[in-house]
């Protein structure tokens, strides 16, 4: 598979504080504090695409892994989620007319599985601060970028990560 066309810095989504939101959680972000913090869906959605990380089968215990650490992500941040469902990609606009959802808000997704099983869906993609801090000094290699390291990590002060 080819490399990724460069591209520039995604524009994030703008979250509608009037509308009815639901959360979909996703394996490229299990660290939701930041996203709650922005937040309050009600409802949540949980959908793991493991199994498409490769053309080959994905070992089962991979998506054991993935699919527990879904699930330590979900017991964690239980109180402010919502209902949670496990779902399909494609059960996610029947879930969310269920939940009467206006608005799905989600991590950003780059490249890979997720964001092709998501590819053509409605979603608001919250871009994390600390990322698109970083994204645009990682264009000419790690070697290149890993000299930006420190500046990136001064900058984190007051900013949450977890």
């Amino acid at each position: 598979m080819p490399h990724p066309p460069r591209s520039p810095l995604p524009t994030s989504g703008q979250i509608n504080t009037d509308a009815h939101v639901g959360l979909l959680v996703t394996e490229e972000d299990l660290a939701l504090g930041w996203l709650l913090d922005r937040v309050q869906p009600v409802a949540t959605a949980v959908v793991q695409t493991t199994a498409a990380r490769s053309p080959l089968a994905v070992s089962r215990r991979v998506q054991s892994f993935v699919g527990n650490a879904l699930a330590d992500c979900s017991n964690r941040f239980a109180g402010r989620l919502g209902p949670v469902t496990a779902l399909q990609p494609q059960e996610i606009s029947a879930w969310a007319q269920a939940q009467d959802i206006s608005q799905i808000v989600t991590s950003y997704m780059p490249i890979g599985p997720t964001a092709d099983a998501f590819e053509g869906f409605d979603l608001c993609q919250i871009i994390r601060p600390y990322d698109a801090e970083a994204w645009p000094h990682a264009s000419q290699g790690f070697f290149r970028f890993k000299d930006k390291i420190p500046m990136l990590l001064a900058g984190l002060q007051g900013i949450s990560v977890a």
